[in-house]
């Protein structure tokens, strides 16, 4: 410092997530989130005492003045900021807070893509554009104010979230000319549940009907009423969106939702009517669904319906696109689903038709045994995918899903001998080295040992439950906790997952000779499964360009950075007539942390 002109001005903008109710965390999850705000603004304020600042701006959020029960340690640490310029003001330091709002383009609220805006947007709240965002800053600083939220919010629906009055935003609603009542609200189990009581035969129904309606809507992100007779899984219904519905249908209803039920993915009125066989189904006017097929198109409707019906329980095409020109196969991975990939068509190429891989025991197939060999999920796998390679097809598969991606793919080749034009690689250990001991299974045995449940003689897939569940923890995935939270949530899941973990450990695996099709690997800079040179391992798979992408992020990238991931798939797919083989790729990394990498030596 003493070679550079003095010090007048501080930013501190750091942040990260890592959600999850209190309840759920430990100390390495939270403080992994706080040390960034909390341990970055305090060196920050001890550091620059002694220097004579004209400012000293924090950058924290909205939520740590309104909360937000399943972000607790992100919301503490931007409390703490509000603490700290309050501690500086009366030291009689420079310092203002801003409580941001979510900012659009590269803000912290992007990582969660269109389900998170459409949930900020659900509560009556847009996001920053950055240049506005800028502008009200500059406007800020001016005016020397210590401390001012910032967010675009209509308080009108942000406000009807809520079941009854709250103290905290009374002043809040009074200033838009807004109060909200108790009386009426379906909002309350406890009044939705006597008006429901209180009806009957089809008023009771359709009472029934647009509660679940709205509550789903409201889980699945979607701002407005769903088509009662749509299948939730096509709207991205998941294994934790049914908890969360589970949990706010039982109370009003008064019934036990069955979780096994429920994560198949029907319709609403599916669901009424195995919920209350007593009542009859509705007309589609009295249901609703005349308006909803109004709305989106009665043809449209139709061919929606029609296009969804899979031509093989093995196969889900999320989105059928009649006029795609290739499509692209997902593969899931261990104990995930098409879920996860439903959510993909708002960010794919209209010219890219979207087909999940739906194995045994998830979803819709979840009172079916899980498979438990290689060969045999590739095998029926490719079975399923035949019919639909009448166009050039790419494949993508994470964690597991890469290793039954890359035995499907075999098993296409030896059967029609096609094979796809591009494969998609992430979080994924190479087939050969699928069962190789390395720094992760080092630690794991480290923490295994210090259980005394665990049996050091038994593959893992074979441990008591409390050892596997620990296990499935070393991958942290935020969803995990969550999951195992729901006793019966786990107990679908887990045979599921274990039975994979069984797949994975039988696997012998068999060379063959390297394809001439490109390969794209995608990593977390912070995966402990798969290191670096287990990614540059799948270039030895192909004599056509090879490409690694090292992201910021741990082993769930395929949600995490799910935007990165379907811009390279989209670029990769554009011109993907023409995907011979070419030079390898020369080496860059960027400075956001991207590299892309040539073939390693073979």
């Amino acid at each position: 410092r003493t070679a550079l002109p003095p010090l007048r001005g501080v930013f501190h903008c750091a942040g990260m997530l890592d959600d999850g109710i209190l309840d759920q965390m430990n100390w390495d999850r939270f403080s992994a989130v706080t040390a960034p705000k909390v341990m970055g603004s305090w060196l920050l304020h001890r550091g620059t005492l002694g220097d004579e600042l004209d400012y000293f701006v924090l950058f924290s959020s909205i939520l740590s003045l309104m909360g937000s029960p399943g972000q607790s340690n992100y919301t503490a640490a931007n409390a703490f900021l509000d603490a700290l310029t309050e501690h500086r003001q009366a030291a009689g330091l420079p310092a203002v807070t801003l409580n941001w709002g979510p900012w659009a383009e590269s803000g912290l609220a992007t990582v969660s893509g269109d389900r998170g805006q459409a949930i900020w947007k659900a509560r009556g709240t847009r996001y920053i554009p950055p240049d506005g965002g800028i502008e009200v800053l500059e406007h800020i600083l001016r005016r020397g104010v210590g401390h001012v939220a910032v967010t675009i919010t209509d308080w009108r629906p942000f406000l009807q979230q809520f079941s009854g009055p709250v103290p905290f935003y009374e002043e809040l609603g009074k200033s838009v000319g807004f109060a909200l009542k108790r009386t009426g609200s379906m909002r309350d189990p406890a009044i939705a549940r006597a008006q429901i009581d209180a009806a009957q035969g089809a008023e009771r129904r359709k009472l029934i009907v647009e509660l679940m309606r709205r509550e789903a809507a409201d889980l699945l992100g979607g701002g407005t009423l769903i088509d009662p007779d749509r299948p939730l899984r096509e709207l991205g219904l998941d294994s934790l969106i049914s908890v969360g519905l589970v949990n706010r249908l039982e109370p009003a209803l008064g019934v036990v939702v069955p979780m096994a039920k429920l994560l198949k993915g029907p319709s609403v009125e599916e669901l009424v009517s195995a919920l209350f066989p007593e009542l009859e189904k509705m007309s589609p006017s009295e249901s609703g669904s005349q308006a909803s097929s109004t709305n989106t198109g009665g043809a449209e409707a139709l061919r929606r319906r029609a296009g969804a019906v899979p031509h093989s329980e093995w196969i889900v095409v999320t989105k059928p696109h009649p006029v795609a020109t290739a499509r692209l196969f997902c593969f899931p991975f261990a104990g995930g689903g098409s879920a996860v990939y439903r959510l993909w068509n708002d960010r794919i190429g209209d010219s890219i038709e979207v087909v999940a891989v739906e194995p045994p025991g998830r979803l819709a197939r979840i009172d079916q045994p899980p498979v438990k060999d290689v060969q045999v999920f590739a095998t029926e796998a490719a079975k399923a995918m035949i019919p639909l390679l009448d166009k050039p097809f790419a494949m993508f598969g994470h964690c597991l899903g890469g290793l039954t991606m890359y035995e499907t793919a075999r098993e296409l080749q030896r059967v029609v001998g096609k094979l796809p034009v591009h494969m998609f690689v992430s979080g994924s250990r190479p087939p050969d080295l699928i069962n190789r001991d390395g720094p992760f299974e080092y630690l794991l045995l480290d923490r295994l040992l210090r259980s005394k449940l665990y049996d050091p003689f038994l593959p893992i897939h074979e441990q008591p439950e409390e050892v596997f569940v620990d296990v499935i923890r070393m991958f942290r995935i935020d969803s995990t906790d969550q999951m195992l939270k729901s006793p019966e949530l786990r107990a679908l899941v887990l045979p599921v997952v274990r039975a994979e973990f069984e797949m994975a450990f039988k696997y012998l695996y068999r060379r063959d000779a390297p394809w001439n099709f490109p390969i794209t690997c995608f990593k977390g800079a912070e995966d402990l499964y798969v290191t670096h040179a287990d990614s540059l391992s799948w270039g030895k798979f192909t004599t056509s360009n090879f490409q690694v992408y090292v992201r910021r992020g741990e082993h769930f990238l395929l949600v995490s950075d799910r935007d990165f991931i379907l811009r390279m798939i989209n670029r990769e797919l554009a011109d993907y007539a023409s995907c011979q083989v070419q030079p390898p790729l020369c080496s860059m990394e960027t400075s956001n942390g991207e590299r892309r990498t040539a073939n390693p030596e073979r």
